[in-house]
């Protein structure tokens, strides 16, 4: 079974990509991570660490029943290190990379880390109301925080695509054949 990751700050492609890479594709489930649930920090906290062990756990017994699948996260657990971190304080740098280590994803071979990036000039003018942030400072820092992540990820098998050109997307197709040759679908 594959599990590919899309991490990334929003604008970047994610959904797009996935849904590219999904066609033609008979067995597999795209899994989405948004805002997390709760009405104060700690709430959301809690939710975010259940919610990962939950999605974690999903994984393992995904590999164990269905080997041909390939999964999908839309922005896991290395975007709980960067939002949490940034605008929720709610210390990730705890809890988050123990998950690669705990759900055996670390030495996994069919475990891809896809980090597709864009300068913060550019996310920031894409912006479409629905992120944390918009203010240039705030993107700034998450696409370096999620630059760290991913760095520091143990995840074997990663790779980062920058998808902007200046003011523009770089051509989808061709950063749609980079994700294809590194995931091998």
């Amino acid at each position: 079974m594959k599990l590919i990751i899309f991490e990334a700050t929003d604008r970047c492609g994610k959904d797009t990509y996935i849904e590219k890479l999904t066609q033609g594709l008979r067995n597999y489930t795209i899994r989405h991570w948004s805002f997390p649930q709760g009405d104060t920090n700690d709430d959301k906290t809690k939710w975010q660490i259940n919610s990962f062990n939950d999605e974690f756990a999903h994984y393992l017994w995904l590999r164990t029943k269905f080997p041909d699948h390939t999964l999908f996260w839309n922005r896991a657990h290395l975007g709980e290190l960067v939002y949490g971190t940034l605008f929720r304080n709610s210390k990730p740098t705890t809890w988050v990379p123990q998950l690669e280590i705990n759900y055996s994803m670390v030495a996994d071979p069919d475990v891809y880390l896809v980090h597709l990036t864009a300068d913060p000039e550019f996310v920031a003018a894409k912006d479409d109301g629905k992120s944390y942030s918009a203010k240039i400072e705030n993107k700034i820092k998450e696409v370096e925080a999620f630059t760290e992540a991913v760095n520091n990820s143990k995840i074997q098998n990663k790779i980062t695509i920058k998808v902007n050109d200046g003011d523009n997307y770089r051509d989808l197709q061709t950063i749609l054949d980079e994700i294809r040759g590194f995931v091998g679908i």
